[in-house]
């Protein structure tokens, strides 16, 4: 994904604010996709020519993607951003048959994104106990929440396309990890926090890197808009998009979901043992901006 705002950032992007906001039941089928809602992306998919099993592991594009979140991974679609006729929307996993639709320009974090929802879904159908497992490590109860308003000094990062009455926030007007979560989307679907762990495999960014992004001074020319704002404002949004590095270790939820991730190979050793090194290794910054 390329990430242009914060509602980018939260997973609207790849999981589609229609579909989320459509429905009372909490349900993964339509969480992740609906055909019923968009009918004209599934006619639109007869043109294109997905990316089947045996291609899926022969693809360089999709040969970061480890053994287990490729086992049930069938087809991968590659389609236009205007076939998925939601603006909000730039890829997403099918409920059945181990589908996942992506942009033409997606992103790393993306293909973990969708790849660790099929594995979740194919867990579930085979009666795993996964779900029920994450559950109790959560020892929260999701579920949607509208009442709490966003902080007024992260409106301006949010898309046009996304409305601030829908998004999820936590009590304090951030949307940011808390409550062993990685966003304030995670504290509404179960589904959505076993995946925002997943695509952290998929950062671009290396905790060490980060840092000197952080701390560097630009030139007046070379400023971005991040350059511009107070340093408090900067490390609030950069922790939204790699929540994993900024998480309160005190907390034993992150690493107990990174654990039982790992039990049912959504992660490889290497890979646990590489997000649990960074797990908080930024938390520092946060602490002495207090």
């Amino acid at each position: 994904m390329k990430i242009k705002n914060l509602a980018a950032i939260l997973g609207f992007g790849v999981l589609g604010l229609n579909n989320l906001y459509s429905q009372e039941e909490n349900s993964l089928k339509q969480l992740i996709y609906d055909h019923l809602f968009h009918p004209e992306h599934t006619n639109a998919l007869e043109k294109y020519e997905p990316y089947n099993g045996q291609e899926i592991l022969l693809y360089s594009n999709f040969n970061i993607l480890n053994s287990g979140l490729k086992e049930y991974l069938n087809k991968i679609y590659i389609v236009d951003q205007k076939d998925f006729f939601d603006l909000t929307i730039s890829g997403h996993a099918h409920p059945y048959g181990g589908i996942i639709c992506l942009t033409e320009s997606f992103s790393n974090l993306e293909l973990f994104h969708e790849a660790g929802h099929i594995r979740h879904l194919a867990l579930d159908e085979i009666n795993s106990d996964l779900s029920e497992k994450w559950k109790k490590i959560a020892n929260f109860e999701y579920g949607r929440n509208n009442s709490y308003k966003l902080k007024d000094e992260l409106k301006p990062f949010i898309s046009l396309y996304v409305s601030h009455q829908n998004l999820p926030v936590w009590e304090d007007g951030t949307i940011g990890l808390n409550h062993g979560c990685l966003s304030s989307l995670s504290k509404e679907f179960l589904q959505e926090d076993i995946a925002r762990f997943v695509e952290c495999l998929g950062y671009e960014e290396t905790p060490e890197s980060l840092e000197k992004i952080l701390s560097k001074d630009k030139e007046e020319k070379n400023k971005s808009i991040m350059d511009t704002l107070s340093f408090p404002l900067k490390l609030e949004i950069t922790s939204c998009y790699f929540p994993l590095y900024f998480a309160d270790t005190t907390d034993h939820r992150y690493k107990q979901k990174l654990d039982l991730l790992k039990e049912y190979n959504f992660f490889t050793k290497e890979e646990h043992e590489k997000l649990s090194k960074n797990l908080g290794s930024l938390r520092y910054l946060l602490k002495e901006e207090k």
